[in-house]
């Protein structure tokens, strides 16, 4: 049966059947997403499909959070081990309720199970405010990131409402944290 063929008014339960297993996250709500070629990064697409369902993030949001922490370190000078500390202090905060529109974002990221909803490669998509100005050849740097510890950013971030950068920024500059 063709979508075109159903009638979603008058259907009896399915629209949401439907809705339910079509719908799925790319990247994190409310972001403006963009479209990547990543021919070039041809190699690496294995690995990476292979660390989001790891980490168990969707793909693009994984490559994006990869990306975003990449930036984050280089701009802040943090090193991976500066990293996995302050978040470790930040995590340790009292938790509080995501904001309405990254609610179902965080239920994503906190889920059990594999989100092993495919991808679109060569194509990746990305929040355009960290896509815009990708260099050369920007996937190396992103997979020297550690999958699970940008997911575990993005979560971080997405429960307070910022992005991995200003996580990042709040818990260095918070706790006079530097890389050694």
């Amino acid at each position: 049966m063709r979508l075109s063929q159903v009638n979603l008014e008058h259907d009896g339960g399915l629209c949401g059947q439907l809705v339910a297993h079509t719908f799925r996250f790319r990247i994190r709500p409310g972001e403006t997403p963009i479209w990547i070629d990543a021919s070039a990064a041809y190699a690496l697409f294995d690995r990476w499909r292979t660390d989001a369902a790891e980490a168990r993030m969707p793909f693009d949001g994984l490559i994006s959070a990869r990306w975003e922490l990449c930036v984050a370190m280089e701009e802040l000078d943090v090193s991976p081990r500066t990293l996995r500390k302050t978040l470790g202090i930040l995590a340790a905060r009292p938790t509080r309720l995501p904001p309405v529109r990254l609610r179902a974002w965080v239920a994503v990221l906190t889920s059990a199970r594999s989100q092993d909803d495919g991808d679109e490669l060569p194509e990746v998509v990305m929040p355009s405010r960290i896509g815009r100005h990708l260099p050369g050849e920007w996937w190396a740097d992103c997979t020297r990131v550690d999958a699970r510890l940008a997911r575990s950013w993005e979560l971080l971030g997405a429960r307070y409402g910022c992005t991995i950068k200003e996580m990042v920024w709040q818990g260095i500059a918070g706790h006079h944290l530097r890389s050694p």
